[in-house]
């Protein structure tokens, strides 16, 4: 922690603790927690609708506790202020070097003192702060908070893939033209879909980043309460190299579109899969595949056929729970200067269900 953010987080905790005490989420806390987010944060969240996916996402067994930090009023007994947060353990508990992700983070607008949301935030770095730590998809006021404390801000970048047999689109807004139906295929590259029991017997874990595992992918996205998610194995036949994307099929009136989620691998052996690519949209008539990221080499996307967003005038829809036809930038921020780890859509609690 900064020398200067420390003093004014140890200033405010000795005051605060007066009248607050911060603690951890227990089992008898989480119908509190849930009704703060429904009246605060979002009306009817899919936590709040879905047991299921709440402990999958939060619920600690070991701990018999949910990973919410909380702020407790003395005085009334209410919950005033919280901050939710999702380390990569929580899909696999042999990880060492956790990644850990901030995710709903609120204090109560004229009820909450000044200060009360930043020791929250705070002490969550403090008592759950993991060897990597990053935010996902944060709000304008956590925007803000970042740069006060000059940490970071960075986006995903939206690459995507359009499918040139479809005359039509209804999902997207595009004004690419020339795109060939020709593909100079690489022999060299197979891929196959990959399901849970193949994954486990194929995945290598000397490719998957030291806060992921196997397992994590495993949890994370075969297992998932929710959505179906799929995995494509991307094999280079002449260096035996492997690459992995996780992805899941979105829909809206019939019309289709695919999310690459998740990825291992540095991107060399996508680069030379742009007929793969396209073989995929055609077996689900997807009009477009989307892979939003930060970390992947631009030069290896291009060459698989992917264009960036940003040097278009295309709207490539993010969300789908409901559908808007508008570009969506989701915006990430870290204490680290350098930020040498990919991010992905997956990451944090980005790709969940916003309708059950």
């Amino acid at each position: 922690m900064n020398i200067s953010i420390q003093k004014l987080y140890e200033r405010y905790k000795l005051m605060f603790d007066k009248t607050y005490k911060i603690s951890l989420c227990q089992e008898n806390d989480i119908d509190e927690v849930l009704r703060f987010i429904d009246t605060y944060w979002k009306r009817n969240h899919a936590i709040i609708k879905s047991k299921l996916l709440l402990d999958w996402q939060y619920y600690n067994p070991e701990k018999h506790s949910y990973n919410f930090v909380i702020a407790r009023s003395k005085t009334s007994n209410d919950i005033h202020a919280l901050e939710g947060f999702i380390p990569t353990s929580q899909f696999d508990k042999t990880i060492k070097n956790v990644m850990t992700w901030g995710s709903i983070w609120k204090a109560i607008p004229n009820i909450a003192p000044p200060g009360l949301g930043f020791v929250v935030k705070q002490y969550r770095e403090k008592e759950f702060g993991t060897f990597f730590n990053c935010e996902v998809g944060i709000s304008s006021d956590a925007e803000k908070y970042n740069k006060q404390f000059e940490n970071t801000i960075f986006f995903l970048e939206n690459w995507y893939i359009i499918n040139p047999y479809i005359k039509t689109y209804y999902l997207l807004k595009t004004s690419i033209e020339g795109l060939s139906v020709e593909h100079t295929h690489d022999s060299s590259i197979d891929s196959k879909i990959i399901d849970k029991n193949m994954w486990v017997d194929l995945s290598d874990e000397s490719i998957i980043p030291q806060y992921k595992s196997k397992a994590y992918y495993c949890n994370r996205y075969f297992n998932h309460p929710v959505y179906k998610y799929h995995s494509l194995l991307l094999y280079n036949k002449l260096t035996e190299e492997k690459e992995f994307l996780f992805y899941r099929v979105v829909e809206h009136n019939c019309n289709y579109a695919i999310f690459i989620v998740d990825f291992i691998g540095n991107g060399s052996v996508l680069a030379k899969s742009k007929e793969l690519l396209v073989e995929l949209l055609v077996k689900y008539n997807a009009e477009y595949i989307l892979f939003p990221n930060y970390g992947l080499k631009a030069s290896y996307l291009k060459e698989a056929g992917f264009f960036n967003r940003k040097d278009t005038n295309d709207i490539v829809p993010l969300y789908y729970e409901p559908f808007i036809k508008e570009n969506v930038d989701i915006i990430c921020a870290s204490k680290s200067r350098d930020i040498n780890w990919c991010t992905f859509k997956g990451d944090s609690d980005q790709d969940r269900p916003s309708i059950l």
